[in-house]
């Protein structure tokens, strides 16, 4: 009924209208931009992002000679719907080169990095005083919405924007790769980043924390093409159709089909390997974000594992830290003792904080940084365990600690 209101009375005023002199008149509970727009937006912000964090990185290479720099950096990303919504609710139909400006008007009001030298007098052993320089860097960061909400307010747009947020853009061409929703369980988004060597790459799909041996499904319906693998995916399948739709899987360690093969939407093709699942998606060869054209399989619930419609616990979780990671993630650990706790800092660049430094993971290829993630990102990455299989080391993760519904 709501929505049914939103969008009659839509037909009489319009944020584009309002902002423009545009004749729109017109409501749906989609993202009205074309695919390639919507995708050019968000890229662009991620771009920005990774700019930023690039530059915080390389501070002490392009400020030497300071005998101390002190860090309080804010956490960088962003809510790639909240920012669709909020695109979408103010242009309707835009292109990205008409609101590009508005783009990095936006980024600026969000993030504010601000870089003081000061000069400190100490003392040495004898009593004699000398000048200490010292480089404070404070990146501040707003959330989206304290920028965007009163602006959408103003220009009366609000109403749009809560219905694209509900409806995610209503944008999903594509199928749920699980059987359940995936929102918490993304751990690399799409766009610009940067990788462990440091440099600007762009990530063209997202990346899942999930547990192993979950089953993954076909997002559409086509002809299996390829199943391979190689030093970047890993184990990979790609799906392809005659409408241009294609997919790619990677991450998996039990394949179920072959190459040849026709698959339906929703059909089991392969289960999760031991490391991130990867998944990309294009139309007609261009790339597509999985946020805005995947189904996300929310239904406002987000199943947990152990629930109902949630992921299944094992029966046997497997050997606790007997493989070396406890000693590998002990000496990666030794290294950095002796760093200051830096809110927001996820690496010695920046120095580190709770959160950013236990998302640093052993592997038998070394120890490598997982990027950044919450509690329930660090969560999607344990193995549940049933409470008769709980042995001392095993982590606990507690609901309700605050005002979520999540761990």
């Amino acid at each position: 009924v709501g929505v049914l209101f939103i969008l009659s009375s839509s037909l009489f005023s319009s944020c584009s209208a309002m902002l423009s002199g545009a004749g729109t008149s017109t409501f749906a509970a989609a993202y009205t931009a074309n695919d390639g727009e919507i995708n050019a937006a968000d890229l662009y912000y991620t771009e920005l992002e990774t700019n930023l964090q690039y530059t915080i990185n390389h501070i002490e290479e392009t400020y030497s000679n300071y005998d101390e720099y002190r860090y309080n950096i804010g956490e960088i990303g962003h809510n790639p719907y909240k920012l669709m919504a909020y695109l979408s609710a103010m242009y309707d139909f835009f292109t990205f080169e008409d609101i590009k400006n508005d783009i990095e008007e936006l980024f600026h009001k969000q993030y504010k990095l601000q870089i003081i030298p000061k000069t400190e007098i100490r003392y040495d052993s004898d009593g004699n005083t000398y000048d200490w320089h010292v480089l404070e860097v404070t990146l501040a960061v707003k959330p989206m919405e304290q920028t965007t909400i009163p602006l959408l307010n103003q220009y009366d747009c609000k109403y749009k924007y809560d219905v694209y947020m509900e409806t995610y853009g209503n944008r999903q061409n594509f199928g749920n790769p699980f059987s359940f929703s995936w929102l918490s369980y993304v751990s690399g988004q799409y766009g610009y980043r940067l990788n462990e060597q440091g440099e600007k790459e762009l990530h063209r799909g997202i990346d899942f924390a999930i547990p192993q041996d979950t089953s993954i499904f076909a997002i559409h319906t086509g002809i299996v093409t390829e199943v391979s693998s190689n030093s970047v995916l890993g184990n990979y399948i790609v799906i392809e159709d005659d409408k241009g739709y294609k997919s790619i899987y990677a991450g998996w360690q039990r394949c179920h089909v072959t190459v040849g093969k026709e698959v339906k939407k929703g059909e089991e093709i392969a289960l999760i390997g031991n490391i991130s699942f990867h998944l990309e998606v294009t139309h007609q060869g261009q790339y597509l974000n999985p946020m805005y054209f995947v189904d996300n399989g929310d239904d406002g619930k987000g199943a947990l594992p152990g629930t109902e419609g949630g992921i299944v616990i094992p029966d046997y979780p497997g050997n606790a830290m007997g493989d070396g990671s406890f000693q590998g993630l002990l000496t990666e650990a030794e290294k950095y003792l002796g760093y200051p706790y830096v809110w927001g800092g996820s690496n010695p660049n920046t120095s580190f904080d709770c959160s950013g430094f236990i998302c640093w993971v052993y592997t038998q290829s070394g120890v490598h940084n997982l990027l950044r993630t919450t509690a329930q990102g660090i969560y999607n990455q344990c193995t549940p365990v049933s409470e008769e299989n709980a042995k001392p080391g095993d982590l606990i993760f507690f609901t309700g600690t605050y005002d979520s519904v999540n761990p």
